[in-house]
């Protein structure tokens, strides 16, 4: 006879399929909390037998000791906020024996959508990351997902207690603080650049930027707003737009450093310097921040403790846990993209 040694322990979620009941269902009777009918019962002991599953030791950790594989499905790696998420997610499985796997969603509904398909299709796959997602939103539904999903950055499903959870940043709050700091520095006519209006984080970073504009009594204008990608082209495309204004913006919020670094190049190119000319508060706090010309004051992402909490809740979800909803405060990093008001 073959032996066993070397075969993937199967998940939770593959006996809720073979029994044909839902995984928090075979969760809570494996831990005794919860009553079921003998025939329920067999169903669950049957499939078990069949799959060869045992209940996991758990770690000292408190994490199941048995192998998770979860799909990574990322927009793309050029973007630094993704590139450096996915590295801290990585971070993260250390000593908690989850194996990721990245699929390249190229940002569409269709990538996403194929991306999704083919994690839930594929039986060695345990649970689900989406992170950054661009245009999910109402296209597939929650009761689609047959396995565990969390939802990274951009919250583009309802969280439904069950297997859907989130982790992300007080985006609003940051939007706020952004824009309080430049108000802060003298500037009252602030422009704001920032993602496709269908993002969630967009909504809740102009929302930000709007709260501080009431809080300081300073009109809202929207011909200063510019949304759409979250993307180096897109921020030198804005930026070019604004330096033809006669009333030229002394300050901007850009709703994401990828977007930043358009910004800045533009900049050069009409002869504006940073911060003399015009300032500039950004939105992520990625490493390449500290790096460019000038450093960019920039509103942190803790990318490291989402990440942890983003690995530990997919454990967490595998394992017949209800999936939570997390939402972690961010903060500011002063470098030197901020100054007074230039005296045109």
């Amino acid at each position: 006879m073959g032996t066993d040694a070397g075969k993937r322990v199967p998940s939770l979620s593959e006996v809720a399929r073979v029994a044909g009941v839902s995984k928090s269902t075979v969760s809570r009777y494996i831990k005794g909390e919860l009553r079921i009918t003998p025939s329920t019962q067999k169903k669950i002991e049957d499939a078990m037998r069949a799959l060869n599953w045992k209940a996991p030791k758990k770690t000292a950790s408190g994490f199941s000791a048995s192998e998770l594989v979860v799909a990574l499905l990322v927009p793309g790696l050029q973007n630094p906020f993704y590139s450096e998420f996915a590295t801290e997610l990585y971070s993260a499985t250390s000593g908690r024996q989850v194996t990721l796997g990245v699929d390249i969603t190229g940002g569409t509904l269709r990538g996403e959508i194929l991306s999704i398909q083919r994690a839930l299709r594929n039986p060695a796959v345990d649970a689900i990351l989406l992170l950054g997602s661009n245009l999910l939103g109402d296209s597939v539904s929650p009761e689609a997902f047959t396995k565990p999903l969390i939802l990274i950055d951009e919250g583009v499903l309802p969280t439904d207690g069950e297997s859907i959870g989130f982790v992300g940043a007080n985006s609003r709050d940051g939007g706020f603080q952004a824009t309080s700091a430049l108000i802060a520095a003298g500037h009252r006519r602030i422009a704001l650049i920032t993602g496709p209006p269908e993002l969630p984080t967009a909504q809740e970073r102009e929302q930000g930027y709007r709260d501080a504009l009431e809080v300081a009594g300073i009109p809202f204008s929207g011909e200063i707003v510019f949304r759409g990608p979250f993307s180096e082209a897109f921020g030198a495309a804005a930026m070019s737009e604004m330096v033809r204004f006669a009333d030229q913006p002394t300050a901007v919020f850009v709703g994401a450093d990828y977007a930043a670094i358009g910004v800045l190049a533009a900049a050069r190119q009409f002869g504006l310097d940073v911060p003399d000319d015009i300032s500039i508060v950004s939105f992520d706090d990625v490493a390449l921040t500290n790096w460019l010309n000038p450093p960019l004051t920039s509103i942190r992402q803790p990318i490291r403790e989402m990440a942890e909490e983003a690995i530990r809740m997919v454990v967490e979800a595998a394992n017949g846990e209800k999936a939570r909803r997390v939402v972690l405060p961010i903060s500011m990093s002063q470098r030197s993209s901020v100054g007074p008001v230039p005296a045109f």
